[in-house]
């Protein structure tokens, strides 16, 4: 498992993941940018040998004039392996996120599974967050799938939560909160992923 936490107060940080995978190998790997500084997250993740498993994900959060970006790509070269690539993006002020998640199924790496999902969030009109997936197949017997969205809190629920007596700011910080835990539960050891969620609470306080 590779976590790694991005929580620097200022300056710029860069990232570059390099991995082939052989037989039934994996990668496992979950980033969180919560801090006030400039990030690029790169990865290039080749599955070479049959039956390789790789997770790639985790949650970017933004705010003030901030920017923080990522560009993952993996190459299934052989068959029967797995990819899945989760990321949320939480974006404040004037502040911008970017993902970009590719997958490329080479001709002979038949049965391959490849999900992704990119998912933004708006706390302000003025944020931006950029979502690009991209699947590229060559195979004929596969399953890929991807999927992306950008929006902001639900209207309806904040009122609910307000209305039983919740503040607003409360209200939106349980949502945002919410929207990115599925990014951070996927860590399986319980000391780091509790880590993490403190890293986030302590962004939300920040930010809201």
């Amino acid at each position: 498992m590779h976590a790694v936490r991005l929580v620097q107060e200022e300056g710029f940080v860069s990232l570059r993941t390099e991995a082939e995978l052989g037989e039934g190998a994996s990668i496992v790997a979950t980033h969180l940018g919560g801090g006030d500084a400039g990030s690029r997250i790169d990865a290039g993740i080749v599955l070479a040998g049959d039956g390789g498993f790789a997770e790639f994900g985790g949650a970017l959060l933004t705010r003030g004039s901030q920017r923080q970006e990522c560009a993952v790509r993996v190459r299934h070269a052989a068959p029967n392996g797995q990819s899945h690539q989760l990321w949320r993006a939480v974006a404040a002020d004037t502040s911008t996120a970017s993902l970009a998640a590719a997958v490329e199924v080479a001709r002979h790496a038949q049965k391959t599974d490849g999900e992704q999902s990119l998912r933004g969030l708006l706390l302000q009109r003025t944020a931006t967050v950029n979502l690009k997936p991209e699947l590229e197949i060559f195979a004929d017997d596969v399953k890929c799938a991807h999927g992306a969205t950008v929006g902001e809190l639900d209207a309806r629920a904040l009122f609910y939560m307000q209305s039983r007596g919740i503040p607003k700011a409360r209200a939106q910080a349980l949502l945002t909160r919410a929207f990115v835990a599925d990014a951070l539960e996927r860590i399986g050891n319980d000391v780091v992923r509790a880590a993490f969620e403190a890293d986030a609470d302590a962004w939300l306080e920040r930010a809201l």
